[in-house]
């Protein structure tokens, strides 16, 4: 029974004993008046012990905890400010890639690369520097692979016999100093070269 239960009950039940201590005075000859207040007296003494035992089992029922019941909302609102406080993680700084300095590097050493064979060679020397190879002879030695003053330096005195004889041109001329030539024209020597030239008639030593 709640409190606003008994505050409508409380006066009925005065009423009732009221009337019926009136009435039970009339019939006694008895003073109407402490008879009532007894019987109020007997009747309110339990309805406030119950009230009291009632009001007491609310304050400790299991589980009934007021401020447990706020704990949740306080540790949520702590969440939030805390979350707005925090300062947003630093964002890792991203890898420098390496391909701009692996290029970089590629690009370095074939520029320090020594030139190749081929970029040396991609145009013919002019053999015809040489004393006692013309211009038929410089097409016959090129097709069979001696295109610069360093291959014919190289070339051997009997290749170069044996290319000429094949070629039909071996009675024109003497290659015995085509290599001693082409090693002077090869490392630049120009000077020498005008000198050994000054002693050679038709290629052959005078």
């Amino acid at each position: 029974m709640s409190h606003k239960h008994l505050f409508v009950t409380l006066p009925a039940v005065s009423l009732v004993v009221s009337g019926f201590s009136g009435k039970f005075a009339q019939e006694t000859g008895g003073d109407p008046g402490w008879i009532g207040v007894l019987i109020v007296l007997v009747l309110l003494i339990p309805l406030v012990w119950w009230l009291m035992r009632s009001s007491g089992a609310k304050m400790t029922e299991p589980g009934h905890h007021p401020a447990e019941a706020h704990a949740p909302h306080a540790e949520t609102s702590l969440a939030a400010s805390e979350a707005q406080i925090a300062p947003p993680p630093p964002e890792s700084a991203p890898a420098r890639s390496s391909e701009p300095a692996s290029a970089s590097f590629a690009a370095a050493a074939q520029e320090a690369a020594p030139p190749s064979r081929a970029q040396v060679l991609g145009k013919p020397d002019d053999l015809t520097v040489i004393e006692g190879v013309g211009p038929k002879i410089s097409r016959v030695l090129q097709e069979n692979g001696i295109k610069s003053f360093a291959e014919l330096a190289a070339a051997g005195l009997d290749q170069i016999e044996e290319i000429l004889q094949k070629a039909g041109l071996s009675n024109i001329t003497d290659p015995a100093t085509w290599p001693e030539q082409a090693q002077l024209a090869a490392e630049g020597k120009w000077d020498e070269l005008k000198t050994l030239q000054g002693q050679l008639k038709g290629g052959r030593r005078s």
